[in-house]
C-alpha cells in the first residue's frame, strides 16, 4: 500500500483530518524524535482514539517508541459519540476536527466532549459556537440539526467541562461567495465565572464594553455565573467577544484567566476585558469575510463543495493557514486563486481573496437519486 509520508509532530490533526476526507493512507515519522520525551503526546494520542470512534475500519499503528505512526483511514460513520478530551489540549482541539468531518459522516453526528472548555492555547467553546457554526450553516445550506450546547465549563488544570456538538450530513456543500465583510453592526459578549465571586464576570464584562463604546453602539455582554458542577473542576474566569457585521460575517476572540497551578501571576478582571476588547479590534481591523480562526475550515468546505466557483475574502493569513492550503493541493489536488489586483491594494492590512472551482466531494454515504 502506498503512503504519503510526513515528518515531525507539527500540523498532526490536519494531516489527518485530510487524510481521512481523502481516503489516503499517511505515515507520519520522528514525531519529536529528538525531544527529552519523544513520541506522541497524551492529546495526541486522545485524538486518535476520537478518530476511531467517528469512522469505521480505521487501522491505526503506532511503533513502540511512539515516534512513528501508520493512519489508514475508514469509513465516516457518525451517529452518537461520548470521548473524555486529554486535558493538555482545549476541547475545542478535537472539535475542530470534527466540524471537518462532520458533514460527510454516515450518521448524523452525537458528540458529547468532555475536557477542558476555555484557555489560552485552543478558541473557546462559545467563539466556535458563536463564529464557526454560522459558518459552516452557510455550507450546509439548513441549520436544522446543527447545534453546539455547553453543559458545564471546565478550565484547566483539572477541566471538568462537557459540550454536546450535533451535525447534520450532507450529501453535498453549498458554494459560497463571500467577499465584502461590512461594517461592524453590533458586538456581544459572554463573561464567565467558574468558582470564584460573582461579581467577577460583571468586572471583566464592563471593562471590555468601556473600551469597545468608544467604538459601536450596540455592545453588550452576558455573565454566565458557573456554580458547583456546572463549573467544572478548577476555578478561573474569562470572556469570549463576538462582533457581527451588517453582512453577517462574525469575528471571535477569547481570553481566560491564567491556570491556578501555573507560575504566572493572577489574572486581574479588568485587564482582561481590556485584553479581549483590544484582541477584538485588532480582529475587525484585519477584516475579511471569515474570523482568523476560521479561515482553515473556509478554504476546505470551499475546496470540497459543489462544481462551482467560490470565492472568499480573508484577513491576514496564519502560517496555519498557509501551510493548510499546501495540504489540500497535496490531497485534493486543488489550487486557489488569489486576486492579484486585489492583493497588491490591501497589501497594508494583508487581505486576499481566494478563488476556486469545488472538487464536488460526494458523501459515499448518502444516496443520490
Amino acid at each position: 500500500m502506498e503512503f504519503v509520508e510526513f515528518t515531525g509532530s507539527a500540523y498532526f490533526r490536519q494531516i489527518l483530518s485530510l487524510a481521512t476526507l481523502s481516503g489516503k493512507s499517511v505515515r507520519i515519522s520522528k514525531i519529536r524524535q529528538k525531544d527529552e520525551h519523544p513520541g506522541l503526546s497524551d492529546h495526541e494520542i486522545s485524538f486518535l482514539r476520537l478518530l476511531e470512534k467517528v469512522t469505521n475500519g480505521t487501522l491505526i499503528d503506532i511503533d513502540e517508541t511512539g515516534t512513528k505512526v501508520t493512519y489508514q483511514p475508514g469509513l465516516l460513520s457518525g451517529g452518537d459519540v461520548e470521548h473524555d478530551c486529554h486535558p493538555d489540549r482545549s476541547i475545542t482541539y478535537y472539535l475542530e476536527a470534527l466540524l471537518l468531518l462532520a458533514s460527510f459522516m454516515k450518521k448524523p453526528l452525537n458528540a458529547v466532549l468532555r475536557g477542558v472548555t476555555n484557555d489560552n492555547v485552543d478558541p473557546s467553546v462559545d467563539a466556535v459556537k458563536h463564529s464557526t457554526l454560522p459558518l459552516l450553516l452557510k455550507f450546509l445550506g439548513t441549520g436544522e440539526g446543527l447545534n453546539l450546547k455547553v453543559v458545564k465549563r471546565g478550565l484547566r488544570p483539572n477541566g471538568g467541562g462537557e459540550i454536546h456538538f450535533s451535525c447534520p450530513c450532507r450529501a453535498k456543500l453549498r458554494p459560497l461567495q463571500m467577499k465584502d465583510s461590512g461594517l461592524i453592526r453590533s458586538i456581544r459578549g459572554i463573561a464567565f465565572a467558574c468558582k470564584v465571586s460573582p461579581a467577577t464576570g460583571n468586572r471583566i464584562g464592563e471593562s471590555a464594553k468601556k473600551i469597545l463604546k468608544e467604538y459601536v453602539a450596540d455592545v453588550y455582554c452576558y455573565t454566565d455565573l458557573c456554580k458547583g458542577p456546572k463549573g467544572g473542576l478548577s476555578p478561573g474566569f474569562g470572556i469570549t467577544l463576538i462582533a457581527e457585521t451588517v453582512n453577517g460575517v462574525r469575528y471571535a476572540v477569547d481570553v481566560c484567566s491564567n491556570p491556578a497551578d501555573s507560575n504566572e501571576e493572577a489574572s486581574i478582571p479588568e485587564d482582561l476585558g481590556e485584553n479581549a476588547a483590544n484582541l477584538l479590534l485588532d480582529e475587525i481591523y484585519r477584516g475579511g469575510s471569515v474570523s482568523s480562526s476560521n479561515q482553515s475550515l473556509a478554504l476546505l468546505l470551499m475546496c470540497l463543495g459543489h462544481r462551482d466557483i467560490s470565492k472568499i475574502q480573508t484577513g491576514q493569513l496564519s502560517p496555519f493557514t498557509i501551510q493548510f492550503v499546501r495540504y489540500i493541493k497535496l490531497f485534493f489536488g486543488v489550487e486557489f486563486r488569489l486576486s492579484g489586483d486585489e492583493v497588491s491594494e490591501d497589501a497594508e492590512k494583508g487581505k486576499v481573496t481566494f478563488t476556486c472551482v469545488g472538487i464536488g466531494y460526494s458523501n459515499l454515504n448518502k444516496t443520490v437519486s
